[in-house]
């Protein structure tokens, strides 16, 4: 039997999925969703994708970057002609309940 030459992977652990700008909003969104703005990080989000912070960087530049591509995300998922309030009422959502406020009725 020939092989290729090639060592076989020593791996004991499934490769990893491939870390994308995609993938990393994705997660930091889940976080905004699950435990609040506060709680979106470099480090809770690479922990949450199985990889070091620093691996981040390549993708987002810092957690400004990182923001902005969530904000752009959220923005881009509101429909054209969706009223300002339920806007805010749908972000008021993503907030653990312990950190959300009241808005006024109008």
């Amino acid at each position: 039997m020939k092989t290729s030459g090639r060592p076989r992977s020593t791996r004991d652990r499934p490769a990893k999925a491939p870390l994308s700008e995609e993938a990393i909003v994705d997660a930091a969104v889940a976080i905004l969703k699950a435990e609040g703005l506060e709680a979106v990080s470099m480090r809770r989000v690479a922990a949450a994708l199985d990889t070091g912070a620093g691996s981040l960087y390549v993708y987002v530049a810092g957690r400004d970057g990182l923001l902005e591509a969530m904000f752009d995300r959220i923005i881009a998922a509101v429909k054209p002609g969706t009223a300002l309030v339920e806007v805010i009422g749908q972000m008021e959502g993503m907030r653990p309940p312990s950190t959300r406020m009241m808005l006024p009725v109008m």
